[in-house]
C-alpha cells in the first residue's frame, strides 16, 4: 500500500526553490530603489546644470563666464551638487566665440561618484 503526501526531501527541495526565488525579488527590489535614487539625482544634476549653463551665457561674451567651483550652485538642492565652470577663450578666437564647460559631480549611494558635464559655445554680439 502505498501512502499519499511528500516526503522530506521533496519538502525541504521546494522550500529551498521558493527561498531562492524570494531573495532574487527582494535584490531585484532593492536595485530598482537604488536606481529611482540614482535617476532623481541625475535630474536634480542636470537642473544645477541648466542654471549654471544659462548663468554662464548671460554674462556674455567680453565677461569672464568662470564662476567658484566645488560650491553648491543652488540652495534648494542637496549640498552634495557641485559644479564647475571653465571657459576658453583661445578655442576658436578669431571666429569670436568662446567655450564654456560646466560640469556637475555627486555622490549617489550605491553607485558612488557621478558626473555630468556640458559643453556650450557662446558668440561675440
Amino acid at each position: 500500500m502505498r501512502r499519499r503526501g511528500f516526503t522530506l526531501v521533496e519538502v525541504l527541495a521546494a522550500i529551498v526553490i521558493v527561498a531562492v526565488g524570494l531573495v532574487s525579488v527582494v535584490e531585484l527590489f532593492g536595485y530598482g530603489t537604488r536606481a529611482a535614487v540614482l535617476q532623481e539625482d541625475r535630474v536634480l544634476a542636470m537642473g544645477v546644470l541648466r542654471r549654471a549653463v544659462e548663468e554662464a551665457k548671460a554674462k556674455g561674451f567680453n565677461e569672464d563666464a568662470t564662476m567658484p567651483s566645488g560650491s553648491d550652485y543652488d540652495p534648494d538642492y542637496p549640498a552634495r551638487f557641485t559644479y564647475s565652470v571653465s571657459e576658453d577663450a583661445a578655442f576658436a578666437s578669431p571666429l569670436d566665440v568662446k567655450r564654456i564647460d560646466v560640469t556637475v559631480e555627486w555622490t549617489t549611494a550605491g553607485w558612488g561618484s557621478q558626473q555630468v558635464t556640458i559643453t556650450t559655445l557662446v558668440a561675440k554680439r
